[in-house]
């Protein structure tokens, strides 16, 4: 399972490391140097054997972040199984506010087609009598906002 696996590996190890390899997992347990007692996550009741069966499986790219893997002797979790722990280095992202942008107009309400048909026909009209007037960019560009900003407050005030 990888360089500091312990035991020998059975069917049900070998599904598992291919599950593994199969998905871009890395087995966590495999990882780290400990000695063999930090390892072993079964003990039998005769209190003889011992195996490495419960296993910390994580996708290839968090494998940096996980700095330690082992068991955890001791703990009275009424189980022949020692709990497993791991050590996890997180960076979280920080939060940033969204800024607050202005909107002209409401688009949800050119779903309904009665505005967006009133919309684009005042806007067609007006795009008409701009091509015919020979006028700087920025008085056209004034003139459209003034009757985006026109059409805005019709429909607000029928709300």
């Amino acid at each position: 399972m990888g360089n500091e696996g312990l035991g020998i590996m059975n069917d049900n190890g070998l599904r598992f490391a291919s599950l593994c390899a199969e998905n871009s997992l890395v087995i966590g347990n495999t990882c780290f140097q400990h000695k063999d007692i930090h390892k072993y996550t079964w003990m039998s009741p005769n209190g003889h054997d011992s195996n490495q069966i419960n296993h910390v499986a994580i996708r290839r790219r968090f494998r940096r972040p996980l700095l330690d893997v082992r068991t955890q002797r001791g703990v009275d979790a009424a189980s022949d199984h020692h709990l497993v722990r791991c050590k996890i280095r997180l960076k979280l992202a920080r939060n940033r506010k969204k800024q607050m942008s202005r909107t002209i107009c409401d688009t949800a309400k050119l779903k309904n087609p009665l505005p967006k048909r009133s919309l684009s026909i005042a806007l067609k009209n007006r795009f008409e009598a701009l091509n015919n007037d020979h006028q700087s960019v920025d008085d056209a560009w004034t003139r459209y906002k003034d009757i985006i900003a026109r059409r805005r407050l019709k429909h607000l005030d029928k709300d």
